[in-house]
Parts: C-alpha cells; sequence; structure tokens
C-alpha cells in the first residue's frame, strides 16, 4: 500500500517535470507580428494635401473660358477693320470702310482719304474734321488719342499738309468710323505712302 502511493506520487511528479518545458516554452514564445507591426508601430495612412488654387490657377482657368484680359493691353479699342500701309499717288484717293485699300481717282463721297497736288491731304468729304495727333505717340493708344480730340473738337480742319515727316492725324471715314493715319515716306511724282488704321467704332 506504501510502496503504490510513493509510486503513483513518484509517476505523478514525472509527468508533471515532462510537460513543464512545453508549458514554459508556450508561454514565454513571441507572438509572431502582424505585417503592420514588422513595419513599425504606427501605421496611420498618409494623404496628400490638396494644394488651394492659386492665382495662376485662376488666369489660367480664365484665360481657357475667353474671360480673362491681358494686362496692359489695349482691351477698350474697339475692332480693326483695316490697319495696314497704303500708297496715295497724287490726285487719287482711297476708300478704306470696306477693309481693303480701293484706290479712287477722284476726289468721291466715299474716299476716306485723298491727296491734293502739293501732299495735301484730303478726308471724308460726309466728315471733313481731322485732327493733328502729330508728335503725340505711336499707333498704340491713337485710337484714345484721337477719340480725345474728336469730343473736345479741337485743332480740326478740312485739309492737312502731310509732307513725309512726322504729321500723323486723327479723321472720320465716309462710313464714320474713327481712323487714324501717319505720313511714312514720300514717294516719285509727289505721291506718298502713309500708314492708315480704321476701327469698327
Amino acid at each position: 500500500m506504501v510502496l503504490s502511493t510513493v509510486i503513483g506520487t513518484v509517476f505523478t511528479a514525472g509527468a508533471f517535470f515532462i510537460a513543464l518545458p512545453n508549458f514554459l516554452d508556450g508561454d514565454t514564445k513571441p507572438t509572431p507580428p502582424t505585417q503592420a507591426g514588422a513595419l513599425g508601430t504606427t501605421t496611420s495612412a498618409t494623404t496628400s494635401p490638396v494644394p488651394s488654387p492659386t492665382t495662376t490657377d485662376a488666369a489660367a482657368a480664365a484665360a481657357s473660358t475667353g474671360t480673362g484680359r491681358e494686362e496692359g493691353a489695349a482691351s477698350d479699342d474697339p475692332p480693326v477693320i483695316f490697319d495696314d500701309v497704303v500708297t496715295l499717288d497724287s490726285k487719287t484717293g482711297v476708300d478704306l470702310d470696306g477693309g481693303t485699300s480701293k484706290k479712287l481717282y477722284k476726289q468721291t463721297a466715299d474716299a476716306d482719304l485723298y491727296l491734293d497736288w502739293g501732299y495735301i491731304l484730303y478726308t471724308s468729304a460726309r466728315h471733313s474734321a481731322t485732327y493733328d495727333d502729330s508728335y503725340a505717340g505711336p499707333q498704340e493708344g491713337a485710337y484714345a488719342r484721337c477719340r480725345t480730340h474728336r469730343l473736345a473738337s479741337k485743332d480740326t480742319a478740312k485739309h492737312r499738309f502731310i509732307g513725309g515727316g512726322n504729321q500723323q492725324y486723327c479723321f472720320t471715314t465716309s462710313s464714320g468710323h474713327p481712323g487714324w493715319v501717319q505720313s511714312v515716306n514720300q514717294i516719285d511724282d509727289g505721291g506718298l505712302l502713309v500708314k492708315a488704321v480704321v476701327w469698327r467704332d
């Protein structure tokens, strides 16, 4: 009886010690890291900030819709009907209202510019007032200057000398469009080369 009890106790103790290493080994074995944990303890997602619209973006959008205006441009000028160099022979004229330089061999009601002998320039017989714009500035800005001259109604004349110097004048065509003419150079037999601009106003 005593012997069987001792044997049972020894057997139980042996089983305990045999199981102990497995218990300890399983108890201390580290938990396998997850994929996120293997890469780092912080797994918060990062997103790129959405850029706020800039002035450049706004300007590009305006240009694409046709609402933008170039800074410094003569945006107040009306569309141009005619803008070119014209040859005026002596005793000839031109009609510019149609967008081309139509040559006329006498001073008619449709003649917008007419060159007489002695480099005397006549403008339209319907709107004969011309305004001196000599030395006032280049073609850029001429529309605004001519408008000022017309509103002031100063320094008008029915004809002007335009002998190939720096003369330039504002005038009105036979159809009532504002125009600007600048002397470029004299040519043979009393003719003249001029720069003419007509606006649709």
